[in-house]
């Protein structure tokens, strides 16, 4: 793309330029079905590119780590708390309570049924 629009500056310098103007073509610009294209011209920083590239393979490692790291915990977790399937359809079966209750306190009492009921 590039050498076709500097090729075509070439053939149109004269109707629009001075013979003596230097044209340097450092940016175009262009829209194709509603989608804008920025397109820079300049030489590629080598430094630059190895700097993006050592980001972007700390930011892939980065990622993995903390993928390890989860799962760990998770393993952790799961020792900890070990979780369990319950047959719902199963019965249950209640034993009745037949001992006088610990608390008294009709307050206490009001609280734990009022609790009870939400």
């Amino acid at each position: 793309l590039k050498e076709q629009l500097q090729e075509f500056i070439k053939e149109e310098k004269k109707n629009f330029f001075h013979s003596n103007d230097s044209i340097v073509l450092k940016q175009a610009k262009f829209e194709i079905n509603n989608y804008i294209y920025n397109i820079n011209y300049r030489k590629i920083d080598k430094q630059l590119v190895k700097l993006q590239t050592q980001a972007i393979v700390k930011s892939i490692d980065r990622a993995g780590a903390i993928y390890v790291i989860r799962q760990e915990i998770t393993h952790k977790v799961n020792k900890k708390i070990p979780n369990s399937l319950v047959d719902i359809d199963q019965p249950t079966i209640f034993e009745p309570i037949t001992k006088e209750a610990d608390i008294t306190d009709p307050t206490i009492v009001s609280n734990a049924v009022t609790s009870i009921r939400k």
